[in-house]
């Protein structure tokens, strides 16, 4: 993704968590667990956060349009309940943005298609009811000029992940069944960094209705944009009387470290959204990171964000004493993966693994941090490069058979010399299909 990138020193990222390194230098040494995979109960921590605590801190803000978007449309824990939303939020939610960022959207008809797998046509075009599906983005930015037409923005990445979903659909039909009416139970898509829904909105048109969606994303402005965007899909594809599993978070992750800070504040301040030049002249909008800046230094709303740990939205996401079933987990935080992630490594990662998980790749410490723990602590054995066209179910591992050793994780180091994209996977996904399934 042509994303804005924050360099963080080794010394600050590893301390988030601990100040003990690894051999290798880059995660702590009390993360070095085997991966717990087999039928699992998850007992959430009792020394863990509550819902009702100060999680998720809200911005102690002055600007209208923020305090109402997060008074209005939060849930549970912060999330908001998309599948749920009358349709009249969508253009509410669209005005709420431009008040937030001071910026005007641009809106289309994308045409959203995809081929089909094994067992479905071969090529699926969705068509509109009479112009219905109706997406907006910022104006002059980078993913709608990609996207305003047919959703074209990393297009075959979103591709893989509907095919997916109707894949599993197929090979387990018990993981998505429409009979279990608890979302929680059925394998869902968890997208850490949605931007707009550039892949979450196609995502929900094209897997099956079943699956749940869940979005989370730090800028309030952004997140508006993108809820109502999957809001759009989500009515789309549900009958009448009936709703879809879509939910949507607005607010930025951090580290459990960060939370007394952050709640003292009221918040986080994003950065100003990055310009790229050369053949591309648009804005990057929805790239943007948190900035080591007090809150009131914050001049604009677009710029005021709210925080939560990953810890907390995983237990506040089902309301029953269980956590999400995520199948394929994407996330995109501008180099603050290891800082997002952070918080739930031994408590869901190690015990419940996404059997895939989708990472950009910079080779920067932050970024090698996230492999190893992939490999060493979750216990991934095989990778996959989409840049390189590879995709699991259509082609063999770049890589398997990882243990997590230097050499390993310096052969990725090496893929490229800026930017990449990776998918962390298990070479044996029936069994992490059955681990999630058999999970209570």
């Amino acid at each position: 993704m042509m994303k804005s990138i924050i360099f963080i020193s080794l010394a600050v990222f590893v301390g988030v968590v601990s100040t003990s390194i690894s051999m290798m230098g880059f995660i702590p040494e009390s993360y070095h667990q085997e991966p717990c995979v087999g039928n699992t109960t998850i007992h959430k921590n009792e020394n863990s956060l509550k819902k009702n605590d100060i999680l998720p801190i809200a911005p102690k803000s002055s600007f209208a349009s923020l305090d109402s978007f997060f008074s209005n449309y939060s849930g549970i824990g912060g999330w908001i309940d998309v599948g749920a939303l009358p349709s009249s939020t969508t253009s509410e939610l669209r005005q709420i943005a431009k008040d937030i960022m001071g910026r005007n959207i641009q809106c289309g008809y994308p045409r959203v298609n995809i081929s089909g797998t094994e067992n479905t046509t071969d090529h699926i075009i969705l068509p509109d009811k009479e112009n219905t599906l109706e997406y907006c983005f910022w104006e002059n930015d980078i993913v709608s000029s990609l996207a305003l037409n047919d959703f074209n923005f990393e297009k075959l990445h979103w591709e893989w992940v509907a095919k997916s979903f109707q894949r599993l659909d197929i090979s387990h039909p018990g993981a998505l069944s429409a009979s279990e009416s608890d979302c929680c139970k059925r394998l869902a898509f968890l997208d850490i960094g949605v931007n707009v829904g550039d892949w979450i909105s196609p995502i929900r048109l094209l897997a099956p209705p079943t699956v749940p969606i869940y979005g989370v994303e730090g800028s309030p402005a952004t997140a508006a944009v993108a809820t109502a965007n999957l809001q759009t899909s989500s009515l789309y594809i549900v009958k009448e009387d009936q709703k879809s599993c879509s939910k949507l978070l607005p607010f930025t992750l951090v580290s459990k470290s960060k939370i007394p800070t952050i709640h003292h504040e009221g918040g986080v301040c994003f950065s100003k959204p990055a310009f790229i030049g050369g053949n591309f002249n648009k804005f990057n909008v929805g790239g943007r990171h948190i900035i080591d800046q007090q809150m009131n230094q914050c001049q604009k709303a677009s710029d005021v964000a709210g925080a939560t740990t990953l810890e907390h939205a995983i237990e506040s996401l089902c309301q029953s004493n269980t956590v999400p079933k995520v199948y394929i987990l994407k996330i995109d935080v501008e180099g603050f993966e290891f800082k997002a992630i952070s918080s739930v490594i031994s408590s869901w990662l190690t015990k419940t693994p996404p059997c895939y998980f989708v990472m950009e790749f910079w080779n920067k410490p932050s970024y090698l941090a996230v492999v190893e723990t992939l490999l060493t602590v979750v216990g991934y054995d095989a990778v996959w490069r989409p840049m390189n066209q590879e995709y699991p179910h259509n082609t063999q591992p770049w890589l398997k058979g990882l243990t997590g050793t230097q050499d390993e994780v310096g052969k990725i180091a090496k893929v490229t010399r800026s930017y990449t994209e990776l998918i962390f996977g298990f070479t044996d996904v029936d069994k992490c299909i059955n681990n999630l399934m058999n999970t209570n």
